[in-house]
């Protein structure tokens, strides 16, 4: 875990997700549409978990077969 994990904790905003993932607003919300990032809404904000994002980067570094 880097440094900058830490701080942020296992659960990460909307923005932190966004950031982290160095996507855009709308690619974040297909992801979650999709069921490729699986996402908490808690009251009108969403939360992830940072171990779901990092398993969100594992897929798209994966070898296709």
């Amino acid at each position: 875990m880097t440094e900058q994990e830490e701080d942020l904790g296992p659960i990460r905003t909307f923005r932190e997700a966004m950031e982290y993932l160095r996507v855009s607003r709308s690619t974040l919300y297909r992801l979650i549409r999709t069921g490729y990032l699986p996402g908490h809404k808690v009251g009108n904000t969403w939360r992830f978990y940072t171990t779901h994002i990092q398993q969100c980067i594992r897929r798209e570094e994966a070898p296709s077969a």
